[in-house]
């Protein structure tokens, strides 16, 4: 019997059965990545230092040479350094529950700082933070665009990707292999930073 076409009012039905999906693979941008805590708190860390602390880095770069090797040297250690510091104040405090909550506050908190301290270079203090929720209405409409850009795109890379809990089992196996201690329980497979050392 012929499928007559429905009308534009009336509910299409599409029943799809298993053994019609066994060859349908989504495209590659449908895909939804998958991190785990480990690997996503890196890329939010050089987010912070990279894109939120402009007056930071206008201050540290301030009379040098743009071009001169010992410039792009300097700039890539204190980056190094800072990331190191954020991750080792973060990683403690996060893990597969606590994630996704506690970056949203810190990536909103983060934009709305890095929005005054663009806008004013000031120092934040209590009296500071007490400003930034008396905001008039003109003032949020600014802010808006700056939070899309500056919460928002770390946000949906934070809320968009699927977590992948790592095994506490790997811990074990990864101070083992960072100590340098030779015994037949380690487990290379196990390490996770296996790959960072010879």
């Amino acid at each position: 019997m012929p499928v007559r076409p429905s009308r534009l009012d009336s509910p299409v039905r599409l029943s799809l059965s298993l053994p019609q999906l066994r060859g349908f693979t989504l495209p590659a941008f449908a895909v939804r990545p998958v991190l785990s805590v480990e690997a996503l708190a890196p890329w939010l860390c050089m987010f912070f230092v990279a894109a939120c602390n402009g007056g930071f880095w206008r201050g540290a770069l301030a009379g040098r040479d743009a071009f001169s090797p010992h410039t792009w040297l300097f700039v890539a250690s204190v980056a190094t350094g800072l990331c190191a510091l954020h991750l080792a104040c973060l990683l403690p405090l996060l893990n597969r529950w606590t994630a996704r909550p506690l970056l949203t506050v810190l990536l909103l908190a983060t934009g709305m700082a890095s929005y005054f301290m663009q806008r004013d270079p000031v120092y934040f203090g209590t009296s500071m933070v007490r400003d930034v929720f008396r905001t008039d209405v003109k003032e949020a409409w600014g802010l808006l665009p700056h939070l899309l850009f500056y919460a928002g795109l770390p946000l949906s890379l934070a809320w968009g990707t699927a977590a992948r809990p790592q095994s506490h089992d790997k811990l074990f196996h990864t101070v083992l292999g960072m100590l340098d201690i030779r015994t037949g329980v380690y487990d290379r497979g196990d390490d996770l930073t296996a790959d960072c050392r010879k």
